[in-house]
């Protein structure tokens, strides 16, 4: 028997899914097939389904050719009547429709001209009842052949599919380096210590911050818990507080730029330091060079 390929227009449509044909096969098993698969330009233009269940059933097919002058109107017609498919799996028909006018798909000038073709994304998104928006998301979808086919069996939204593609292109552009709080440039192999000492300081911070709260609180209400606690625990608490500020990383060590850390007595062994220690080497430097000036 011959064999017959799918027509490119019937391409434009997605899968059935596998429990669909499943029931489409017993169902021609059982009552014979019911509606001839169309056939265009010697392929198959509608019923690849159908044509594929009655393969699978033993059952041999019934074939029509297609007699009129509107064939993409006729597949959308009679896909569309009978497939429910959502916004996103029409937006992915009608990028595939503008992909094809622009020879995305064929390039034979006869086949888009006995297609109805070239149509445009206004046009291709008015028939499929989508917006342009939609459409042009539909079209960088396309690249994706994996994403686009997810978005065709209904599994993934066109919007959802895109935002993917977005990240992993964000993810291949060049991070800007890492700079401290006076824009110079953290090296690359400080960032991992710093930013662990940063999420440590602000953790312990945040505890503190929170055991203060709750005494002061304790406090002035005259709760009984806290009658032995006084107020200068809560100073205390404030004073561990600015401790811990001296974690938090602030500047690239001024001696050893990050670069020579491993036997830099300043940083020791850091690479940077904290907003405290920087403020009290300028203010030494400021005491030394009034020094100076005053001999």
């Amino acid at each position: 028997m011959k064999e017959y390929a799918n027509h490119p227009l019937s391409d434009l449509f997605p899968i059935i899914p596998a429990s669909e044909l499943k029931d489409l096969i017993a169902d021609i098993k059982e009552r014979g097939l019911q509606s001839p698969i169309i056939l265009y330009e010697g392929k198959i233009l509608d019923g690849r389904h159908r044509y594929e269940a009655c393969n699978q059933a033993g059952v041999k097919p019934k074939f029509e050719t297609y007699k009129g002058d509107d064939p993409i109107g006729f597949v959308l017609a009679a896909n569309l009547r009978r497939r429910h498919l959502n916004e996103s799996q029409r937006a992915l028909i009608a990028a595939k429709l503008a992909t094809m006018a622009h020879g995305g798909d064929r390039k034979s000038e006869g086949f888009n001209q006995a297609a109805n073709l070239p149509m445009d994304q206004e046009k291709a998104a008015e028939t499929l009842n989508v917006s342009e928006r939609s459409l042009r998301t539909a079209k960088a979808v396309l690249e994706s052949p994996r994403l686009a086919k997810q978005v065709a069996s209904g599994q993934l939204s066109v919007h959802a599919a895109h935002e993917q593609i977005k990240e992993k292109e964000k993810a291949k552009e060049p991070k800007p380096p890492r700079v401290d709080c006076f824009n110079r440039t953290i090296p690359t192999d400080v960032v991992p210590d710093w930013d662990r000492a940063h999420d440590i300081g602000v953790e312990l911070q945040s505890l503190v911050s929170k055991v203060k709260c709750r005494v002061a609180l304790g406090i002035k209400d005259e709760e009984l818990a806290f009658r032995e606690i006084t107020n200068p625990t809560v100073s205390d608490a404030e004073g561990l507080h600015y401790t811990l500020s001296q974690i938090l990383p602030h500047v690239v060590c001024p001696t050893c730029q990050g670069r020579g850390r491993k036997a830099c007595m300043t940083c020791r062994q850091r690479g940077w330091i904290s907003k405290y220690l920087y403020g009290a080497i300028d203010k030494a430097k400021k005491v030394l060079i009034e020094k100076g000036a005053t001999k």
